[in-house]
């Protein structure tokens, strides 16, 4: 979550993770769907409200 709020892309999230861009976006998904959002904005506002970014 902290590298979505830090504005990274898929391919940097990836590169930092040490997995693809196509698994880091896998991976964003998936927080969008725990976070019931549609986009990163959403999800780092979520996150920011509950103490996780």
């Amino acid at each position: 979550m902290r590298l979505i709020a830090a504005g990274k892309s898929n391919r940097e999230i990836g590169g930092e993770l040490f997995v693809t861009p196509n698994t880091a976006a896998r991976r964003v998904s998936s927080i969008f769907i725990k976070f019931d959002s549609s986009n990163r904005v959403e999800a780092t506002s979520s996150a920011t409200q509950i103490g996780l970014a």
